[in-house]
């Protein structure tokens, strides 16, 4: 989860590794300023994953770096 998020006015990507773009839903709860990706599938055991996020701002306006994360499967 990514909290403290106002905007995010570009995408937001889950990827495999290689670079495939994982079907997903992505909300941001306004309340508490928490993006949340739900992918539309299970995603495969032991494979590498990255999000990327781009043009989220912060409650005060100002924007985050291109930020990516990555994260591997059970």
């Amino acid at each position: 989860r990514v909290t403290g998020v106002q905007t995010c006015a570009l995408p937001i990507l889950l990827t495999k590794n290689d670079g495939a773009i994982v079907a997903c839903t992505i909300t941001i709860n306004t309340v508490n300023k928490v993006i949340t990706i739900t992918p539309g599938g299970n995603l495969t055991a032991a494979a590498k994953y990255l999000i990327t996020i781009a043009g989220a701002k912060s409650i005060y306006g100002q924007a985050f770096p291109l930020t990516v994360y990555d994260f591997t499967c059970a």
